[in-house]
C-alpha cells in the first residue's frame, strides 16, 4: 500500500507541469542566480577599487604618493583615455579635475583624488591646522564604500611611503609646540631625519607589514558628484533597491494567479472563447506592469514627501526606468 502511495504521488506530480516547475526548476534558478553573484565575487576575490588620481602638485612627494597607490593591491588606477584623434602610441595624458569629474559623472570610475597644489609643503597635519592643504574626493553616490576605502587606503600609503615626510613635517610641530630646540638638539633630529631620507630612498622587499592609518594625517574635502545638488541621494539610492525587490515579490505572486486560474477551470473558460494564450499573457503584462509602475510612484512619492529626495525634478528619468523596471519584473513573474 505505502509503495502505491508513492507511485500515486509521483504520477500525479508528472501530470503537473506547474507543480515540476515550482519543484525542481524554480530552486535551480534561484540558486544559479545567487551563485553567479556571489560564487564568482568569492573566487576573485574582493574587487580592486577603480581610482582617477588628478596630481595638480606634480611634486617629488606627490609623484611620490601616487605611485605608492599605484602599486596598492587593493586600488586599480586608471589611466585617462587618449583623446579623439589622438595617434596611437602618443604618451599617456595626465589627469585633470574636469575630466576626473567627467569620469565620475559617466558612472566609469567611482572615486577621483585630486591632489591640490602645495601639497608638498605640507603634506599631513597632526592636529586642527587649516593651513593644511586638502585632497579633494570627487565620489558617486550610488557607490557609499569605494570613498571609504580609498580614504583609508591613501592613510595607509601616506604611513609606508612617506615616513620621512611625516618625520619632517613631525619635528616641525614639535618645535612650534615645545618653544623651539637647542642647536645640539636640533644637530641630533636632523641627522636622524637625513638617515631616515637614504632609508626610505632604498628599495625595501614586501614582507606583508600591515600598517595602522590615523584618521587625521590627509585632511580630505569630499564632493558628491552626483548628489551635490540634491538631498537624499543615498535615501533615493536605497529607495530604488528596495522597490525592485517589492516589484518582484508582487509580479511573482500576481505572476501565480495563473496556477490559480488552471486549478479552478478558469483558464479553459477563458481560452474556450476567442481569447488565445497569447492576448491573456499580454493582458497581464499590462497590467502587472501598471500595477508596478503605481507602487514604484507610491513609494517615492512617499519618499519625496517624507525624506526629502528630490523627485519632481528628475520625473522623465524617473519614469523611463520605473516603466521599463516594471515591465521587466512582470515578465519574469509570469515566466516563474
Amino acid at each position: 500500500m505505502i509503495r502505491n502511495i508513492i507511485r500515486t504521488g509521483f504520477l500525479n506530480l508528472m501530470r503537473d507541469r506547474g507543480a515540476l516547475v515550482l519543484t525542481f526548476v524554480l530552486p535551480i534558478a534561484f540558486f544559479s542566480i545567487f551563485a553567479g553573484v556571489f560564487g564568482s565575487q568569492q573566487r576573485a576575490g574582493t574587487a580592486k577599487v577603480k581610482l582617477a588620481v588628478v596630481d595638480e602638485d606634480n611634486s617629488d612627494t606627490s609623484k611620490r604618493l601616487v605611485a605608492s597607490l599605484r602599486s596598492e593591491s587593493g586600488l586599480q588606477l586608471v589611466p585617462r583615455p587618449p583623446d579623439k584623434g589622438q595617434p596611437e602610441g602618443t604618451p599617456e595624458i595626465p589627469w585633470d579635475a574636469k575630466t576626473a569629474e567627467a569620469f565620475v559623472r559617466a558612472g566609469k570610475v567611482p572615486v577621483a583624488v585630486v591632489i591640490p597644489k602645495g601639497f608638498e609643503l605640507k603634506p599631513i597635519q597632526f592636529g586642527p591646522h587649516n593651513d593644511v592643504p586638502e585632497l579633494l574626493l570627487l565620489k558617486d553616490s550610488s557607490d557609499p564604500v569605494a570613498p571609504q576605502i580609498v580614504m583609508g587606503l591613501v592613510q595607509k600609503n601616506v604611513m609606508v611611503s612617506m615616513q620621512d615626510v611625516m618625520a619632517d613635517q613631525g619635528s616641525k610641530y614639535f618645535e612650534q609646540f615645545t618653544g623651539g630646540l637647542t642647536a645640539t638638539q636640533k644637530g641630533n633630529l636632523q641627522s636622524k631625519l637625513d638617515e631616515l631620507h637614504r632609508r626610505q630612498n632604498q628599495p625595501k622587499p614586501s614582507d606583508g607589514t600591515k600598517t595602522n592609518s590615523a584618521d587625521t594625517l590627509i585632511l580630505f574635502n569630499t564632493r558628491d558628484i552626483l548628489g551635490e545638488n540634491k538631498a537624499g541621494a543615498l535615501v533615493s539610492f536605497y529607495a530604488a533597491g528596495i522597490g525592485v525587490m517589492f516589484l518582484l515579490f508582487s509580479a511573482t505572486r500576481a505572476g501565480g494567479s495563473i496556477l490559480d486560474e488552471v486549478d479552478s477551470g478558469t483558464l479553459d473558460r477563458l481560452l474556450s472563447s476567442r481569447l488565445t494564450m497569447s492576448t491573456l499573457l499580454l493582458g497581464k503584462v499590462a497590467f502587472l506592469s501598471l500595477l508596478g509602475l503605481m507602487e514604484l510612484t507610491v513609494m517615492f512619492l512617499w519618499a519625496a514627501a517624507v525624506f526629502k529626495v528630490e523627485l519632481f525634478t528628475h520625473l522623465p528619468g524617473f519614469f523611463v526606468m520605473a516603466t521599463v523596471t516594471a515591465v521587466a519584473a512582470s515578465c519574469f513573474g509570469l515566466v516563474l
